[in-house]
């Protein structure tokens, strides 16, 4: 039998097990445990707490939706292992409605961590939330990337997320069929001889297009980013601090096993029954 089959008999019998219409037997406690015994019970429930226990991660926008669970998993993040759940906060001016949101909500009691472009917006609105908006117990908050790379406008060094990346590999990326404009792939040496590593990378490539005839480069972000996280032979330093931070959070917060009255009111009643053992 499949695991959704074993799972679907297993709550059929806790529905049965658990109505004040039905009286529990032996029988039923047995064919619990015909569901492959403890073990297989055991990894089902914890399956279902680490889904509820989980860690937040909130991303900025639908590039880093796309992208991070690629980067994270081929970092080493098993998601339903340990419980993430990514979340995409659409736009750095949303950031503090989203905390408020969540701190209404049944998950204000989750571990969060709150991802955004180390740019000259991101670093404004995480200067502006006060202690008011979010826990500072259960929120992290963590910047992309997480050294910095470029210079902005108002001295500010940072980046975004295509800054995780080396230069080299992003304009590669950049102009790779899959991206650029048939028209202007050969022109990636030319490209190279103005590009300024220490100054925003996108715009650069999008000013470049727009001066060349392509005035639709912006269109290719989305696509750009599941480009450069699916292609990458070295992870970026920001994504291993990432898988760090998650790590270190899973750990302050763990996933416990559920103690619910039904396993305890079931060794009550019927210590000798077969099941005895998983319902500790």
């Amino acid at each position: 039998m499949s695991i959704s089959g074993l799972m679907l008999r297993y709550n059929l019998v806790i529905r049965k097990i658990t109505t004040q219409e039905f009286k529990m037997s032996y029988t039923d406690i047995d064919a619990a445990g015909d569901l492959q015994g403890e073990y297989l019970l055991y990894e089902f429930l914890m399956e279902k707490s680490t889904e509820q226990q989980c860690i937040y991660l909130f991303v900025e926008g639908e590039s880093e939706e796309i992208a991070f669970p690629i980067l994270l998993d081929g970092a080493g993040i098993v998601y339903y292992d340990i419980g993430l759940k990514i979340a995409n906060y659409n736009g750095i001016g949303n950031l503090k409605h989203a905390l408020r949101l969540l701190n209404n909500t049944l998950s204000n009691d989750r571990p969060v961590i709150v991802t955004y472009d180390n740019d000259e917006d991101g670093t404004r609105v995480v200067k502006q939330i006060s202690n008011n908006d979010y826990n500072n117990d259960l929120i992290r908050l963590f910047p992309i990337p997480s050294v910095e790379k470029v210079i902005y406008n108002n001295n500010h060094k940072g980046g975004s997320f295509e800054e995780i990346f080396t230069p080299k590999y992003f304009i590669d990326c950049c102009f790779s069929e899959a991206i650029m404009n048939t028209g202007l792939i050969n022109k990636k040496k030319e490209f190279l001889i103005i590009f300024d590593k220490k100054k925003p990378w996108f715009n650069q490539v999008k000013k470049y297009c727009a001066q060349n005839g392509y005035f639709d480069f912006s269109s290719k972000k989305t696509a750009l980013a599941e480009n450069l996280a699916c292609n990458c032979e070295r992870f970026p330093r920001t994504i291993i601090s990432l898988v760090s931070l998650i790590k270190k959070v899973r750990k302050e917060y763990p996933v416990t096993h559920p103690e619910h009255d039904f396993y305890k009111k079931c060794r009550y009643k019927y210590p000798s029954a077969k099941a005895h053992s998983f319902l500790v």
